[in-house]
């Protein structure tokens, strides 16, 4: 294990991005960053380098940008590289003003692209104008374990960002658990396939889960969830055509909404929520809990709604056959 602090004679608020760029390209092992706030951005973790710190005591700080802004701007920014790992890191992208105003301005913490075989881990990632954590392009290569080992995610924290986690064009065969996406205008980004999201919860956005296909999007899973107190929209699909399941999830608050999407099945959960479906593709609405309340459910014909069920027995919205 190696070490980094602060370079003698710089402040806090200099930038160290060479000084911690020149220890993480020593190459594998790993760099512990101790305790302690360090300006940085557009760093490369190589392959088979792990940066680790030392939780809400490590920060890492986007810095001012001066001149033109690039299009997409980074903390930490991985391409091509596999087997590194990131953990026990907090991220702060600085954004200034409330988080319900947050724009776009392409600022992520991390950012991968042609990834694979990598671990994110105890992140917390907040206050970016942008995606909190931006992951794009699995590389399926016959050298990367094509079609398994995308990459995992654990115990990441996402609040007061734009979006706080985006599974961007085929971000695929990525397995995401114990997220805790809150305060970010959308909470969790889905234009991929292959992506499976469990255990974690999707509360307080204003819109909590969007599924929305790019190139070869959805056909992946999201299972054991909270999607609760969102104050627009709790779960939205639009023009996902390849199918999603979405199963044991909790849903207060906000909406679902399923528009010109096929196969999106939202089943065993519990539902305290309006509830709408637009288009002429079959999707599913099946054997959840709903609580009676002053809610707007709106079906298209395609929607099969069946086996959901109230206190009083069998849902009186279900559709015979």
């Amino acid at each position: 294990m190696r070490h980094f602090q602060r370079p003698s004679g710089l402040s806090e608020a200099d930038d160290v991005t060479a000084a911690l760029q020149a220890e993480l390209d020593r190459g594998p092992g790993i760099v512990h960053l101790v305790a302690g706030r360090y300006v940085c951005a557009e760093l490369r973790v190589p392959s088979n380098v792990t940066l680790a710190g030392e939780g809400a005591a490590t920060v890492l700080l986007l810095p001012e940008l001066s001149g033109t802004r690039p299009a997409t701007w980074a903390i930490i920014r991985q391409d091509e590289a596999t087997g590194f790992e990131l953990r026990d890191l907090t991220l702060d992208g600085q954004a200034q003003g409330p988080w319900e105003q947050r724009d776009d301005a392409g600022e992520s913490g991390v950012i991968t692209h042609r990834c694979w075989g990598y671990s994110l881990s105890g992140l917390t990632i907040k206050r970016f104008r942008g995606a909190g954590l931006q992951l794009t392009r699995t590389r399926l290569a016959p050298d990367a374990a094509p079609f398994s080992n995308g990459g995992a995610l654990d115990r990441i924290v996402a609040h007061d960002n734009f979006i706080g986690v985006r599974f961007d064009i085929r971000a695929e065969y990525l397995n995401a658990t114990r997220l805790d996406c809150h305060h970010n205008v959308t909470g969790c980004v889905v234009h991929t396939g292959n992506v499976k999201l469990c255990n974690s919860n999707f509360c307080t956005n204003t819109d909590g889960v969007l599924i929305e296909d790019k190139e070869n999007g959805s056909h992946g899973s999201i299972s054991n969830c909270l999607i609760n107190h969102n104050f627009r929209l709790a779960l939205a699909a639009r023009n996902a055509g390849n199918s999603m399941t979405i199963d044991n999830c909790c849903f207060f608050y906000g909406a679902i909404e399923i528009i010109d999407s096929a196969g999106i099945g939202v089943t065993s959960g519990l539902i305290n929520c309006h509830i709408r479906t637009r288009g002429p593709r079959a999707n599913r609405i099946a054997g959840n809990y709903i609580i009676p309340g002053e809610y707007e459910f709106d079906f298209a014909p395609a929607t099969r709604v069946e086996g959901n069920y109230t206190d009083a027995g069998a849902w009186e919205r279900n559709r015979p056959g």
